[in-house]
């Protein structure tokens, strides 16, 4: 069960990594909102076509974060059966959201923004600032994401131990 959980965290991180650098590679200020406060400050307001690209984005990248490790968990119940508990659904559930938010924070943010700091992050009239290397907003930024997912992994747990509850 453990090598399934890490395989399925992986997929996960992977999946969602792909949205956020695809849709980065094509227009970074859809993450805007992602960004320290000082460079938010600098730019412009997202434009409402900017604005509405991000909902088409965010939408089936919501449903992913949501959906992957709630699907997943009610295989999983489906898998074990009469032994699945709240805490087996919940570690299923912890790891596999927590794998894209190490993965979002070790690769993405420390690596990728902080330290290569690409040409297509930054953003027009942003050149040269320190906060491109602040890794402390980006530590802040994923200690909430980890608050969360134990929020929600805790209700989509208890979810499934409803009785019935299946895929």
């Amino acid at each position: 069960m453990g090598i399934k959980i890490l395989i399925e965290g992986f997929i996960y991180a992977v999946i969602l990594g792909a949205i956020v650098t695809v849709s980065q590679l094509f227009n970074a200020r859809l993450w805007l909102n992602c960004y320290p406060k000082a460079i938010q400050e600098v730019v412009p307001q997202r434009t409402k076509k900017e604005i509405k690209i991000k909902l088409l984005i965010g939408i089936p990248f919501m449903l992913v974060m949501l959906g992957y490790p709630a699907y997943s968990t009610l295989v999983l119940k489906n898998t074990v059966g009469i032994g699945y508990n709240f805490w087996i659904g919940f570690i299923n559930l912890i790891v596999i959201q927590n794998a894209f938010n190490l993965f979002d924070l070790f690769i993405l943010d420390w690596l990728i923004f902080c330290t290569i700091k690409p040409k297509y992050l930054e953003l027009e009239g942003t050149h040269g600032m320190k906060e491109y290397g602040d890794y402390v907003f980006h530590l802040k930024a994923a200690f909430k994401g980890f608050i969360l997912s134990v929020i929600y992994s805790g209700i989509v747990a208890a979810l499934t131990v409803v009785r019935g509850l299946t895929y």
